[in-house]
Formats: C-alpha cells, sequence, structure tokens
C-alpha cells in the first residue's frame, strides 16, 4: 500500500496586482519551504514572487526589504509519480479546506492514525489512542461542503498518518477545497 500526495495548483493573474510572466508555465517547489517563508511576511508587506530558471524567489517589502529564495523539485523527481488516471480509485471526495484542517486537528493529539470512513452519504474521520480509552470522530453528512461520488454502495475505509495529513492541510490556506480518492 502507498499513499503519496499531488498537490496542483493554480494561480490566477487576478490573484495579483500586476503580473507579467513570459517564460515559465510550471513550477515545484516544497510546499512546506514556501508556507514556513510566507510566515515571515507581515499584514503590511507586498509579496512579489518571481519565477527565475532555476528558483522562485518571494521578496517582502514593506518597513524592511527581505528576499527568499526557494528552488525547484527537479522534473525527473515529479515524473515518478503514477497518473492518476490510471489507478482505480473507487471512491473521490471533495471537502472544504477549512473543515478539513479543523477534522484532521481533532484527530491530531488522539492518534498517529486518522481513519476515513466513506459511504455514499457520509464521510467521517475517527482515530483513538493505542489502548482505545480516548477516541475522537467527526462525521460529515454529504452537502455542499462535502461531495461524495463513490462507485461502490460499500463502506469504505482506509488509514493515513495523523502526520501525513496534517501536511495536507497546509493546503489549505491557499486551496478552497481537499480532494481525496482512494480504493477499497
Amino acid at each position: 500500500q502507498a499513499n503519496w500526495l499531488m498537490d496542483q495548483g493554480y494561480a490566477s493573474p487576478d490573484y495579483f496586482k500586476g503580473y507579467r510572466n513570459d517564460v515559465i508555465k510550471e513550477f515545484t517547489v516544497n510546499l512546506n519551504n514556501m508556507a514556513q517563508m510566507l510566515k515571515r511576511s507581515k499584514a503590511e508587506d507586498d509579496i512579489e514572487l518571481v519565477l527565475n530558471k532555476a528558483s522562485l524567489q518571494l521578496n517582502f517589502a514593506g518597513s524592511t526589504q527581505r528576499n527568499f529564495t526557494l528552488p525547484y523539485i527537479a522534473p525527473a523527481d515529479t515524473k515518478e509519480l503514477p497518473d492518476p488516471k490510471a489507478l482505480k480509485l473507487t471512491t473521490d471526495f471533495t471537502i472544504a479546506s477549512d473543515t478539513f484542517r479543523d477534522a484532521v486537528s481533532d484527530m491530531n493529539f488522539m492518534s498517529d492514525t486518522v481513519g476515513l470512513i466513506a459511504t455514499p452519504e457520509r464521510l467521517a474521520f475517527a482515530a483513538e489512542d493505542d489502548d482505545r480509552k480516548k477516541s475522537a470522530r467527526v462525521d460529515l453528512d454529504k452537502s455542499e461542503l462535502v461531495i461524495i461520488n463513490s462507485e461502490s454502495k460499500d463502506t469504505i475505509r482506509c488509514r493515513y498518518s495523523t502526520e501525513y495529513l496534517l501536511k495536507m492541510a497546509l493546503g489549505s490556506k491557499i486551496s478552497d477545497s481537499v480532494r481525496i480518492q482512494f480504493a477499497k
């Protein structure tokens, strides 16, 4: 069994005061490192993203001028990921990012792992400690916040490390929704 995470983001030119990009159409960076850099910004800072040939440069302009450089991850590393369309993933759900982040955070202090339980009408996050004395569960009904598509009428269960899901939850800062696909 393998768990992997692929995050594809798109930043519309409308998100920026100014936008000019004539060369680089796609780039790959470590999102944890980028999030750490963005946390260093202040509310009054203007942030400039500069796509260089081998790195992303973040410039913060406010009361001081600060510059950070983040190298791109080599494209060879990303080509080793399987093609998501080739996998037989029978259950697919999309959830609002803040709802996902809150559910994973609720599980974090209970256990090192989180169970995801999906039916055609409900998604649940569940965790319990090793002694089974403490437990947490978040049930989410299918709604505008939770969209569930399943080829199976059965209950589908999978388990992920809490750390892994917390890393995914970091994406809630840059995306309105999280999409997870898994199989029986």
